[in-house]
């Protein structure tokens, strides 16, 4: 969390005279990532809370950094209903001096913001990995790993415990389909097993999440 005020500082540091850098975080209402149903499990590749908290505690770490150089940075969070009140509110900082913006956004949303301005945008959640293939932008800097770095860190672990055969359980949104794609072309490229794959429910209990009627006595039907 650190680096997020290191980087910011260093993007507002041309100027020695301008010792106190604004910043923008700007985030979706009622956006559907943070419901409590997935932010309290904490799967993997879903956030664990709102990033305005993490902003925060990144403020705070970066301090000693920010008085060894004379600055300050303050950082304001922006909350809007759709992707329009996103662009006007990055045009809005944009105008008011801002050295960054910082994004804790779907894919969508957060291009729609990139191109609205000029300023870097910092991406703090969205790991889609298009947004560093087609979708790339200039402007755009990545906080976030990518769906194939996660995936491929985790492949490398698998290998590393010597762990060569998978079951890949699979949650029901088209998300999940796509990062479980992701996760079997990694399992491929280092050579790992694929045993089998299953369906996965968010829920509480383990009979709902496998599916399993009967998961206390298998020998019933």
């Amino acid at each position: 969390m650190k680096r997020w005020g290191c980087a910011l500082l260093m993007l507002g540091a041309a100027s020695v005279e301008a010792a106190a850098f604004k910043a923008t975080l700007l985030v979706l209402d009622d956006d559907p990532r943070l419901q409590r149903s997935r932010i309290e499990r904490a799967y993997l590749g879903h956030p664990t809370g709102p990033a305005a908290d993490a902003v925060a505690v990144a403020i705070k770490e970066s301090k000693l950094e920010l008085d060894a150089v004379g600055a300050s940075l303050s950082i304001a969070t922006v909350s809007a209903a759709d992707v329009k009140g996103l662009q006007d509110a990055a045009r809005k900082a944009e105008k008011a001096g801002d050295v960054a913006l910082l994004a804790d956004l779907p894919a969508d949303a957060l291009l729609a913001v990139a191109d609205a301005v000029k300023l870097p945008v910092l991406n703090l959640s969205a790991t889609d990995d298009r947004l560093r293939q087609q979708d790339c932008r200039a402007q755009l800097w990545h906080v976030a790993p990518s769906e194939r770095m996660r995936a491929d860190a985790l492949a490398q672990t698998l290998v590393a415990r010597k762990w060569s055969t998978v079951l890949l359980l699979t949650g029901p949104s088209p998300a999940d389909a796509q990062r479980s794609a992701v996760a079997q072309a990694a399992l491929k490229r280092y050579g790992l097993k694929l045993a089998g794959a299953k369906p996965f429910k968010l829920s509480g209990t383990a009979r709902a999440r496998l599916g399993q009627r009967h998961l206390a006595d298998p020998r019933q039907p």
